[in-house]
């Protein structure tokens, strides 16, 4: 069966459209199994298998990803009301030398601006800012695995409250 959709959606490599030192997910290309444990539950009922898998799209080079928590392998075996399956693109802009994300979940999009500290954390700051602030951080990168965490603030950004995070390693 040919694929005239798929075949010249995803790509492979890097991109010459972006720099090298500013082509910041591009570590994170390929599969990951994650456990993600719910903000402010402690017991095992707040924790849930997940896998995000990304991969390199349009002629631009975009970033693809999907987020599924829990993961199809997961929802055989139990029901989740909060149950994920989202996507992003990721996009380079070159006159701001940033990626900017777009995040799509039940029909509401969010938007992003990511930046990178000095620690090699990267933060994706929500910038289409409703009655509340959110910042999603990838931290503790290696090539085989991350830290990611979701806060909010409703306080303008005074406070934050951590909604959730994960531990994601890299699927062999």
């Amino acid at each position: 069966m040919t694929r005239p959709f798929q075949t010249p959606l995803v790509i492979y490599g890097r991109s010459a459209n972006i720099p090298a030192g500013e082509d910041l997910y591009v570590r994170f290309l390929g599969a990951w199994d994650f456990e993600w444990m719910e903000g402010g539950i402690a017991s095992d009922e707040g924790r849930v298998k997940g896998e995000w898998l990304f991969s390199r799209v349009l002629d631009n080079g975009e970033m693809h990803d999907i987020f599924i928590c829990p993961s199809r392998e997961e929802r055989l075996a139990r029901p989740y009301p909060e149950a994920e399956y989202c996507t992003a693109i990721r996009t380079y802009v070159r006159e701001k030398r940033c990626m900017e994300a777009v995040y799509l979940r039940r029909g509401l999009p969010i938007n992003f601006e990511t930046r990178l500290d000095a620690k090699g954390d990267i933060s994706l700051i929500m910038t289409n800012v409703r009655n509340y602030a959110m910042v999603w951080k990838f931290a503790d990168i290696t090539e085989n695995s991350f830290h990611w965490i979701n806060e909010k603030s409703w306080d303008g950004g005074r406070t934050w409250v951590v909604q959730g995070e994960l531990f994601a390693v890299r699927r062999k």
